[in-house]
């Protein structure tokens, strides 16, 4: 028999011989979906903060619904790889890049509402010394208590309802059950805990800036009233956070 080696030259009946596999259609798909769902993932998140910067007017709460957009992709990619162990194919890539849009909905909405000038003049001011944490407490409190209530019960409901399609038969079906259900619930896990944490403790104080509002409010004492300022005493702390916070 003849003797293979690596870099002997080839037989003159075997130049226009090639190499064909499976493999290397394996390898060439495997390739283009990785850089698929790579690139969807970037334009998702790129919409997301786009679409919260014009809506909020605020950077901070552009990159922390970006931040929440992230962690659920980390858990859907831990999930599908680590617990389940299942191999990256056509399923996997397309219900990732269809239940991603789960992954910021919920933070979208609590978001939205929390850097609504409604939290100021709907939420009572709580009973705390420290301005800047008691605005941050007074607008998470609104955000949570308007759309806290109507995202839990879309959860359940969307949860609840995939939670059948894994106890089906066809393998398709169980994936796409279990990955929405795990998409439902890290997003709705990340907008109630620790979305709203993180916003008590560094959310914008005015999104969008108090600048935004000087051609609605001339005096200075008028823009502390709408803001709930009003029994604060001149020269106090809400001077310095209208004048420099709230980015």
């Amino acid at each position: 028999m003849l003797q293979w080696s690596l870099g002997a030259p080839a037989s003159a009946g075997a130049l226009e011989a090639f190499h064909t596999s499976e493999v290397w259609v394996r390898v060439e798909s495997y390739q283009a979906l990785l850089g698929s769902i790579a690139i969807s993932m970037l334009i998702l998140c790129l919409l997301a903060f786009i679409c919260m910067l014009l809506f909020t007017r605020s950077v901070i709460l552009s990159i922390v619904v970006v931040l929440c957009t992230c962690g659920v992709i980390i858990t859907l990619a831990f999930f599908t790889t680590t617990v389940m162990k299942w191999k990256l194919g056509l399923i996997e890539v397309i219900a990732s890049i269809y239940f991603v849009g789960y992954a910021l909905d919920y933070s979208l909405h609590i978001v939205y509402k929390y850097a609504s000038n409604e939290a100021l003049t709907h939420e009572e001011a709580p009973d705390m010394k420290n301005l800047s944490a008691a605005n941050r407490v007074r607008r998470t409190n609104f955000a949570m208590k308007t759309m806290g209530t109507a995202t839990m019960g879309s959860a359940i409901t969307t949860a609840g309802s995939s939670i059948f399609l894994v106890f089906c038969t066809l393998t398709i079906f169980v994936k796409l059950g279990a990955m929405c259900f795990i998409v439902t619930f890290a997003s709705i896990l990340f907008a109630m805990i620790p979305l709203g944490a993180g916003l008590t403790v560094f959310g914008p104080l005015y999104p969008g800036r108090c600048r935004a509002l000087e051609p609605y409010y001339p005096d200075l004492s008028e823009c502390k009233r709408a803001y709930g300022f009003s029994s604060a005493p001149a020269g106090s702390d809400a001077d310095a956070l209208l004048a420099g916070q709230g980015k």
